[in-house]
């Protein structure tokens, strides 16, 4: 049984990946503009799944910059929200 499960949609259609405790599961949305990366791994300790969120602005070989990174289950408790702001020029 998996313990990651994701699915894609597109122009050609809806395909579906899994994911295991060992292998993780990323995926990455890409615009013009940059793109998303969301890797879901699964964290022993915690015994449970963790987030990575990051945006690219460049492209996606760049680092980006975190916008998560924790456990699923503070992402996921009601009520949880997390803010993003817009850079300025001197950032």
């Amino acid at each position: 049984m998996s313990t990651f499960y994701g699915n894609l949609r597109g122009n050609r259609g809806e395909v579906t990946r899994q994911g295991s405790k060992a292998s993780g599961i990323v995926a990455v949305a890409r615009s013009w503009q940059g793109s998303v990366r969301v890797d879901l791994d699964w964290n022993e300790t915690l015994q449970a799944p963790t987030v990575l969120i990051t945006a690219h602005r460049r492209s996606s070989a760049d680092l980006g910059e975190t916008l998560y990174n924790g456990p699923l289950s503070d992402l996921l408790r009601p009520g949880a929200r997390f803010t993003l702001h817009a850079p300025t020029d001197k950032e």
